[in-house]
């Protein structure tokens, strides 16, 4: 038995954590998963701040490059954009809640998007079925968590 006075480690969440990989890029002009950010690839930072406290992690996309991150998901409505995405992640999802973050959000505190998600599942029982982060006001409705039964 130990007798050290460290914390107990994070405990991971029942929630399949995806991220959208899936667009064209065509505004950035090339492409925002693998584009380097303190250099390390976008898509590594997104998955491995969602393996941090999700049970699961999958990238949403057509984008079998990416496979190295983690097991990729193709959505059924390719070039649909990222309602397409959603669609395939809760299709995909090997639990009951998924978290959708877009790939090209690298700034975002892990333990931001952890506490939102024990947040949703602890009132779980009263209905809610969906939530999205809202920052500075204004919803971003691509950050969700969804219950499988949207």
């Amino acid at each position: 038995m130990s007798s050290g006075t460290g914390s107990a480690p994070p405990s991971v969440l029942p929630v399949h954590g995806f991220v959208l990989a899936g667009g064209r890029s065509s505004r950035m002009g090339r492409d925002k998963a693998l584009l380097r950010f303190k250099g390390r690839p976008m898509v590594e930072i997104a998955v491995e701040r969602l393996r941090s406290f999700c049970a699961a992690v999958s990238i949403v996309g057509e984008r079998e490059d990416l496979a190295g991150f983690g097991p990729v998901v193709r959505g059924e409505r390719a070039g649909a954009g990222p309602a397409a995405g959603l669609e395939a992640g809760l299709r995909a999802s090997a639990g009951a809640w998924a978290m959708f973050t877009p790939v090209d959000v690298p700034l975002v505190p892990e333990d931001l998007l952890r506490r939102w998600a024990e947040a949703v599942l602890a009132r779980e029982g009263a209905g809610g079925r969906l939530s999205f982060l809202r920052a500075a006001g204004e919803p971003h409705p691509v950050m969700c968590l969804l219950h499988r039964e949207c």
